[in-house]
């Protein structure tokens, strides 16, 4: 429960998101879903993180 409050609300957004995607996901082909879900996930936290590189250094640099 802590943890959208240490990092913020953007991770809990995230988060719901990525769980509801599955869960209508789960419910049209359970198989694949359970096969895919692992990587998909992980290329969607990957992708979320490549925005906070360039972010981070933009606060840097103001």
């Amino acid at each position: 429960m802590a943890i959208p409050f240490y990092l913020g609300a953007y991770f809990a957004i995230d988060m719901f998101v990525g769980s509801f995607i599955l869960f209508i996901w789960k419910l049209k082909d359970k198989k694949e879903a359970r096969a895919y879900a692992p990587a998909v996930a992980s290329g969607m936290i990957c992708g979320d993180l490549l925005w906070g590189v360039p972010a981070a250094i933009l606060v840097w640099l103001v």
